[in-house]
């Protein structure tokens, strides 16, 4: 019985540990996202598919694919905002780069 309990309570304190990393991920996601979405143009926001939400996240090391203010950026591990386009067939999504910690966009990938 005593046994029973300790794993009972060892589940739970893991799986509230694995959602609260969950959760924590996923605010960063989104405040990346938002600081990708306001970085956009009027012309680009004119061609996105869906709003700030439906913009996937991911990481990325950053080559010479990537326009860049600062090239000191070249070779790290940036975030990458990706909004979808209407024009992903001719010019492909948008791609932008946050650093997280500024908090600003630092380039983005190069279209077509």
């Amino acid at each position: 019985m005593k046994l029973m309990r300790i794993i009972l309570v060892s589940v739970i304190i893991f799986s509230s540990l694995v959602l609260i990393g969950c959760q924590s991920s996923n605010k960063k996601a989104n405040e990346a996202r938002k600081i990708a979405w306001n970085s956009l143009v009027d012309s680009e926001r004119k061609e996105v598919v869906g709003d700030w939400k439906d913009a996937k996240v991911s990481k990325v090391k950053v080559d010479k694919g990537f326009a860049l203010t600062d090239t000191s950026y070249e070779g790290k591990e940036m975030t990458m905002v990706t909004i979808r386009s209407k024009n992903r067939g001719t010019l492909g999504d948008i791609s932008k780069l946050v650093d997280e910690k500024s908090r600003k966009v630092v380039g983005g990938r190069l279209r077509r």
